[in-house]
């Protein structure tokens, strides 16, 4: 279904909807969409969860800092059987 299809779509049924409650919500769940849809998750982040991430990206780049993908996966499994 292309852009203009959905759209017309979705304005027949917010047409057939009578309850203001319901009419209220469906704007309130749409805003919340629109808002995280747009939002950059970086400009939510404090200064000091953004200097931990960029302190774990430097850290990431030197060999002795990794952890083998087996080691990880063997930690995993035994975190998910807890």
């Amino acid at each position: 279904m292309n852009t203009i299809k959905l759209k017309t779509s979705l304005h027949k049924t917010i047409d057939t909807i009578e309850n203001i409650h319901v009419l209220e919500r469906l704007k309130d769940i749409v805003d919340i969409i629109i808002k995280n849809d747009n939002a950059d998750f970086w400009d939510e982040l404090t200064d000091a969860e953004r200097a931990e991430i960029n302190l774990s990206l430097l850290e990431s780049e030197v060999d002795e800092n990794l952890i083998p993908h087996d080691q990880v996966m063997k930690q995993a499994k035994q975190w998910l059987t807890k």
